[in-house]
């Protein structure tokens, strides 16, 4: 019963994380992206895994899964570190933040000024 309900959990982020990478709302860079998608990945075959029931051979296959975790995890933390090392340097835009309106900012091309 616990595995089945860890398995559905275990889908339930995997879901999460499939919309965090879909979702404009979301800023991140190439870095970021890629963790989330190994975790978004590595969530969701561990869900199936989890579901389904785990047999001595399948263990391997777990393993993997939490491997390709570890993984999505550290290329978000990196991600993340590239991110605030470079805020407050002149390769920052505004835009690497917030939603951008060209009529917003006079100085955008296109934009108009107040």
């Amino acid at each position: 019963m616990i595995e089945v309900f860890n398995g559905v959990v275990h889908l339930v982020l995997g879901l999460v994380l499939v919309a965090a990478v879909l979702s404009k709302k979301v800023k991140d860079g190439i870095v970021v992206k890629a963790g989330l998608i190994c975790l978004a990945l590595a969530f969701a075959a561990a869900g199936c895994m989890l579901i389904n029931g785990i047999e001595w051979g399948a263990a391997i296959y777990l393993a993997r899964a939490l491997v390709l975790q570890s993984i999505g995890l550290l290329l978000l933390v990196l991600g993340y570190w590239i991110r605030r090392r470079r805020a407050g340097t002149p390769l920052t835009r505004i835009s690497d933040w917030v939603d951008l309106d060209e009529s917003d900012l006079p100085h955008v091309s296109g934009g108009r000024k107040p």
